[in-house]
């Protein structure tokens, strides 16, 4: 991704570019390509006249790798719009139909029209004044928006309306993005808890790396009891906090239904190859968790 505004100071400003022809011949003939960006965040690519390429959530895929070869901006930039927000951001928005949804700091989503620059509908999370510093990016999945929030909600919106269409209370901060793999999203608490949701959040199951991996049961956020478990002194190998952003990637299933083995392969690749399914990444304090949807259960790849 070209990082054309790399240097905006966090002012709660969403600050929108587009490419400014350097002659009359090439004004007329070039696509322009229109940048909305908040913070430092590059969020997509639209043809500013009529219609807007889909960006779905951080960084674009499910690896959240944020590459995209195929796309590029005009240069040079020239001010679009800017829209004054609640607080300052710290998350990536995403684009979908022409619109624009941001979550700022104080945990306002908001939805934007890209070609008025008008506020469609915002939307204010519970949880002040502890729901501050919000970082977790949303992500789309067919008519519904998701995010997290600091105040230790996960929310599904519908992003015609705004209108809440689940809730889900994890009793801890959600400082991961959300991310979307075929027909669902997961997210990880700080605490490492993982779920798996439908598109209108329904629960399809819960993963719990502190229980599971370190066979650990109580208050997880108390010292006390964790100096209980281990009777001596804690290490790098009992930190468990989720504060970075979770990925996934798709692997053929193998007909048994049992993970199947190997390399992991890319959506392009496993076309025509029989059933698929999500592997989700997550950082657990100094582990990565390889953690595969087995649809109605997780399955613990790689510790």
């Amino acid at each position: 991704m070209p990082a054309a505004a790399a240097h905006l100071l966090k002012t709660g400003f969403c600050t929108v570019f587009q490419a400014i022809p350097t002659t009359p011949e090439e004004g007329a003939m070039r696509r322009y390509a229109t940048l909305c960006v908040f913070v430092v965040a590059t969020a997509g690519f639209c043809d500013s006249a009529v219609t807007a390429e889909n960006w779905l959530q951080f960084k674009f895929d499910s690896r959240h790798s944020g590459n995209v070869p195929g796309r590029d901006i005009e240069t040079p930039l020239g001010l679009v719009s800017a829209v004054p927000l609640t607080d300052a951001v710290f998350t990536s928005p995403v684009v979908v139909d022409g619109k624009v949804y941001v979550l700022d700091g104080a945990g306002v989503l908001f939805c934007l029209d890209v070609k008025t620059w008008k506020v469609d509908w915002r939307f204010e999370s519970r949880g002040q004044p502890g729901n501050c510093n919000n970082v977790s990016s949303p992500a789309v999945i067919g008519r519904y928006i998701h995010f997290g929030t600091t105040a230790g909600s996960y929310y599904v919106l519908d992003r015609q309306t705004g209108q809440v269409v689940n809730e889900i209370r994890c009793g801890e901060p959600i400082f991961s993005a959300a991310v979307v793999s075929g027909d669902r999203a997961y997210f990880a608490t700080l605490g490492a808890k993982v779920y798996a949701v439908q598109p209108d959040g329904t629960i399809c199951w819960t993963w719990d790396f502190v229980r599971e991996v370190l066979g650990f049961f109580g208050d997880r956020w108390n010292g006390q009891d964790w100096l209980k478990f281990k009777k001596g002194r804690v290490t790098w190998r009992d930190h468990f906090v989720c504060s970075r952003n979770i990925a996934a990637y798709r692997v053929p299933a193998a007909g048994d239904g049992t993970p199947a083995s190997g390399e992991a392969r890319t959506g392009r690749n496993t076309r025509g190859s029989g059933p698929v399914r999500t592997v989700v990444v997550i950082p657990a304090g100094g582990r990565t968790v390889f953690l595969e949807d087995a649809g109605d259960r997780p399955a613990v790849r790689a510790v």
